[in-house]
């Protein structure tokens, strides 16, 4: 069933509904056994999911960010942002910096530490990936980024619906 066939199915069609739940299952089974995967990696470096997304985020930025921006990239509360950034302060990961112009505002930066830290992490995720994706030929690979780009979009758009 293609894309457009499932949309213009009702909700009573039985082949959407066996599809549709299907789908559904197959998320549901495979994001649990990917974030364990991810966060097996991680326990290496001594990390968990959580910080290495925030470095990740840092480390992709422009230099600092003010803390409501790391926090609202990471899609987490601002009590969740500042727990975070408290344990990575902790850590040497990262530092606060006061902000040029807005005393309210304050700017996480990574230290050397931090961007070595998911420098290296990237590095042996790439390796990590490669391994991993290589039980796909190179042609499913490309439609598998494909079809994520398509669902990626997708959320986007059904997620600027709702605000």
């Amino acid at each position: 069933m293609t894309i457009e066939e499932g949309r213009a199915a009702t909700d009573s069609t039985p082949a959407f509904d066996a599809l549709e739940a299907q789908l559904w299952e197959r998320f549901a089974t495979f994001i649990p056994v990917y974030r364990r995967w991810v966060s097996a990696r991680l326990k290496e470096y001594g990390i968990g999911y959580a910080w290495m997304r925030a470095l990740g985020v840092l480390y992709g930025s422009d230099g600092p960010m003010i803390m409501s921006s790391l926090g609202a990239e990471l899609g987490v509360t601002p009590r969740n942002v500042t727990k975070l950034v408290d344990e990575l302060v902790a850590a040497g990961y990262v530092r606060r910096e006061p902000h040029p112009s807005d005393r309210r505002a304050i700017l996480i930066a990574l230290t050397d530490a931090g961007r070595a830290k998911i420098a290296q992490g990237r590095a042996d995720y790439v390796a990590a990936t490669t391994k991993l994706f290589a039980a796909l030929s190179p042609d499913d690979q490309g439609e598998l980024m494909r079809l994520m780009d398509l669902l990626a979009a997708q959320l986007e758009v059904q997620n600027n619906e709702r605000r």
